[in-house]
């Protein structure tokens, strides 16, 4: 017996209903480049290939869609314009894959696109917490856990489930963020096998902002959970990455991307933080479309992009966000 789901007549929906195709959403973005099976699900769902965006950003375009920058998207809302069919993407960290197959695909595409640069991992050319944890975990068959109980780790499930496992009591609250942080900092060994630069310098950076096509908007300074920290260090992640970027690039910089960005990472002090530091627009990674007409230009919400991401995935997740969240 056939199971019906939720999201199977949702589809079906979709499907016998063009004008449910036509939720315009941003969409969020890490890197463009090969995914290495042998390494950890977590970290390479934020890889998609170039030939997979591609094919995407062509069906779009067959069907209808157009693709804008923020500064269009907002000039429109403010100005009541109608934007049925709209894409706008956007790309989170600044890392170099964005420089070099990103930026010539969607630039020989014509289409617009903005990157948040986290200025620190820029500057510094830091290695994230999460490409760390992955190397710590893949050289290793055993660990003992930040609360020292050994951990058998010999296989590449179980390292995704504690790859997940970390994340969740790192991301929980401010303490468990120093303490796994912490555990991850003084277990990583410079030895380990990441690329030798992940992130974009800043004469990259700067020559992608000469590009009509680009908009290069500002991530924080070291990419914390800014939820965790006190009034002073969460402005101060937003106004030094507004102001460092301003300075490399010469340019304002208008737009600003929270990190990680749910709900339990932006509360209403960070967006009226972002407001006082001067950002027209903010964006979280909280789900919905971009149809209302009351936006809170500073609590945006984006679509995730994964490798199987298509259009219709797209609409049939904000359909189903919109029915789940009528009521509310």
């Amino acid at each position: 017996m056939k199971i019906i789901t939720l999201k199977s007549i949702l589809k079906t929906i979709i499907n016998l209903c063009p004008k449910f195709n036509d939720y315009s959403a941003i969409l969020t973005l890490h890197r463009i480049g090969s995914r290495d099976p042998s390494r950890l699900p977590a970290n390479q769902n934020m890889l998609v290939e170039s030939g997979v965006l591609e094919s995407f950003l062509i069906s779009c375009k067959k069907k209808g869609w157009s693709f804008i920058s923020l500064d269009e998207f907002i000039y429109y809302a403010k100005n009541n314009i109608s934007m049925r069919k709209v894409l706008i993407l956007t790309f989170d960290d600044g890392y170099l894959d964005n420089y070099t197959c990103a930026a010539p695909l969607l630039i020989s595409h014509d289409i617009p696109f903005t990157i948040y640069v986290t200025s620190g991992f820029i500057e510094q050319q830091i290695i994230p917490w999460w490409y760390k944890l992955e190397e710590i975990l893949l050289n290793n068959d055993f660990i003992r856990s930040p609360s020292n109980t050994l951990i058998n780790i010999d296989s590449l499930e179980i390292k995704q489930s504690t790859f997940i496992n970390f994340r969740q009591k790192l991301m929980s609250d401010y303490t468990n963020y120093n303490l796994y942080s912490n555990w991850i900092d003084s277990n990583y060994l410079e030895s380990f096998n990441v690329d030798s630069r992940l992130f974009m310098n800043w004469s990259e950076i700067s020559e992608l902002h000469n590009s009509p096509l680009v908009t290069i908007g500002a991530h924080t300074h070291t990419h914390p959970v800014l939820t965790h920290l006190c009034d002073e260090k969460a402005f101060n992640e937003i106004k030094i990455s507004k102001e460092l970027i301003e300075r490399k690039i010469d340019s304002p910089v208008r737009h600003f991307a929270y990190p990680y960005g749910g709900k339990a990472e932006v509360s209403i002090r960070e967006a009226k933080f972002t407001s006082d530091v001067g950002f027209e627009s903010s964006v979280t990674t909280s789900r919905g479309d971009l149809s209302s007409k009351n936006y809170d230009f500073h609590c945006l919400p984006r679509v995730s992009y994964y490798p199987s991401t298509t259009l219709k995935s797209i609409q049939t997740d904000l359909l189903i966000h919109r029915i789940l969240n009528v009521h509310h």
